[in-house]
């Protein structure tokens, strides 16, 4: 969503995936972290400007605080579950495999926290504009392969799972235990613009761009590709 505020030479062609329970916060019990509202003062490690930033931000307000009542602590994503068991902060708010590995390190010290219902995490693919412009049909063979993948993903848990442990040498219990919080499947809904919306206003806000206007969303979004392959899939209003 940042990259927005610089340049506008890209677009969307379709969500990949997405997941209504990959952003999570987890927090040290020793600190006195128990419910969401002892978060009040305590210091919470997130990576400045990604998901897991924005994520603590719609946290807090669910459970009437404001970012204000916390310390921010700014971290790579991959050095928020060592920098939690260290001590260096009372809470992180980040994605996975970080919270399961923050969990892990914590034991039975951990907490975490769930409020699936606040934030959904999408992944698209994207490409530059010229490119779709001139390769259309490069575009639509693309996502019709993309759509195969989409199939074969919804019928073959277990071989996708062992695919994906390889490919990305995660474990393999791992992937298979976050597996369910994920949807695989091409799309382009309306909540994609709702959401880019809410996150720009955040960051402008925030001061995290210099910008004061919010990008037209239309504008990064190139539907006729995935309309041709899955109608179904766009129902974005334009």
């Amino acid at each position: 969503m940042l990259n927005s505020f610089k340049r506008d030479d890209y677009a969307m062609i379709s969500m990949m995936v997405f997941s209504n329970n990959e952003q999570k916060v987890v927090g040290r019990k020793d600190r006195g972290v128990e419910v969401p509202s002892d978060f009040r003062g305590k210091r919470v490690g997130v990576t400045k400007g990604s998901s897991g930033h924005y994520f603590i931000s719609l946290f807090l307000t669910t459970h009437g605080l404001a970012l204000s009542d916390v310390e921010l602590v700014d971290f790579k994503a991959t050095e928020l579950p060592q920098a939690l068991a260290d001590g260096k902060v009372d809470a992180i708010s980040t994605w996975e495999p970080h919270i399961r590995k923050a969990k892990k390190l914590l034991g039975k010290n951990a907490i975490e926290f769930l409020e699936p219902d606040i934030f959904r995490t999408d992944f698209y693919f994207v490409v530059k504009k010229d490119f779709a412009k001139n390769h259309p049909e490069v575009l639509k063979r693309f996502l019709k392969a993309m759509k195969k993948a989409e199939t074969f993903i919804g019928s073959n848990r277990e071989v996708t799972t062992a695919i994906v442990s390889e490919r990305l040498t995660i474990d393999r219990e791992l992937v298979v235990s976050m597996w369910p919080d994920y949807s695989y499947q091409l799309l382009l809904d309306q909540s994609i613009l709702v959401a880019l919306e809410n996150e720009a206003r955040w960051a402008i806000k925030n001061k995290l761009t210099d910008k004061t206007q919010i990008p037209n969303y239309l504008n990064f979004i190139y539907p006729a590709a995935l309309e041709a392959i899955k109608p179904e899939a766009v129902t974005i209003i334009r």
